[in-house]
């Protein structure tokens, strides 16, 4: 899914008068986060964008993408001031979110952390 697609399917079921380089920059920060605590510690993880736009794909596939867009549904609620809303898109999104973590746990091979030891050990 790219940034493009993720915006247009959430722009198609909320209505919002936010704009694309809003919606994009959300999308980033989410890009960001996924990276940084998540795919970085797994083999080869993806190179970070260096620049954002609708165009670009993002890191998380199909079926895990939605997650995206549950993101793009909670940002919009949230700056709507539609606090119920955004709750529901929140636990919505962190059930995905969940669900895409467990699934990189299950298939994917962590790399391997420098240990330290104790005195007693050495």
């Amino acid at each position: 899914m790219t940034a493009g697609e993720a915006i247009a399917k959430a722009d198609g079921v909320k209505y919002n008068s936010f704009t694309e380089a809003q919606k994009l920059s959300w999308l980033q920060t989410i890009e960001k986060m996924l990276r940084e605590t998540v795919l970085v510690l797994y083999k080869n993880p993806p190179e970070e964008h260096q620049s954002f736009t609708t165009a670009t794909e993002l890191y998380i596939h199909s079926p895990f993408d939605e997650m995206y867009v549950s993101w793009l549904y909670a940002k919009i609620d949230l700056g709507n001031n539609e606090y119920e809303r955004y709750n529901n898109d929140v636990i919505i999104f962190e059930t995905q979110l969940k669900e895409w973590k467990a699934w990189m746990i299950r298939n994917n091979v962590p790399l391997r952390r420098a240990r330290i030891k104790r005195i007693n050990e050495v």
